[in-house]
């Protein structure tokens, strides 16, 4: 398979799929959403808008199809991948997305890098000459930010240490987007220093982890 950090070409094209179709079930998702909550929606919409959530669930359950074969011959990339799913929230299919994204975590130096990458590095917004909220860049790779919003919002479930993490950034700032945001972005950097590692997960990660 080359080094570990290598990402395979069937890697690529397996993660390129399973980030285009949970892309688009997100945005189908809120789409739906959306109507349902309009006035007098009609019901062939719903309905043609339900068939195609389950047209993109289909292509997801194909993903992991491939996926499960891929790694039934990659014995090396399946032990990197269950790195990256030791931490809660992150699934199989999210690791694979990752790891495609970032060419096994290859494309950048260090984790401030992989957060500009993804767009979730944190930027102050200018006015003037005084300075305002702070966002995320949202100038970066939009499929894993995308891939890392659910598994986030798993992870508060699940995770105590995101809880822990979550809850101090809403007693600063109320709004919970921005907590959210920053527990994708956690998780990010919490692949990536596993993947170089070579370690599983372990909580106190996430306290160290920026």
């Amino acid at each position: 398979m080359g080094t570990a950090d290598a990402r395979p070409a069937p890697v690529a094209s397996i993660g390129a799929r399973a980030a285009g179709a949970t892309q688009q079930g997100a945005r189908l998702k809120t789409r739906l959403h959306a109507y349902q909550h309009s006035y007098q929606p009609e019901e062939r919409t719903l309905a043609r808008l339900a068939a195609q959530q389950q047209l993109i669930q289909q292509q997801l359950c194909n993903v992991d199809a491939d996926i499960a074969a891929l790694l039934d011959v990659e014995p090396e990339l399946r032990r990197k991948l269950a790195l990256l799913t030791s931490i809660p929230g992150i699934g199989l299919t999210t690791a694979v997305v990752l790891v495609a994204e970032t060419a096994g975590f290859s494309l950048t130096e260090n984790e401030r890098q992989l957060a500009s990458y993804a767009g979730l590095d944190v930027v102050q917004r200018q006015s003037g000459t005084s300075a305002r909220a702070t966002t995320i860049s949202r100038r970066g790779n939009v499929r894993l930010r995308t891939a890392l919003y659910l598994p986030a919002i798993s992870g508060l479930r699940c995770n105590p240490q995101l809880r822990v993490f979550y809850a101090r950034l809403r007693a600063r700032q109320p709004n919970g987007k921005p907590g959210v945001i920053a527990v994708m972005r956690k998780l990010l950097l919490l692949c990536y220093a596993l993947w170089k590692r070579d370690q599983l997960y372990d909580a106190t990660y996430v306290r160290r982890v920026n």
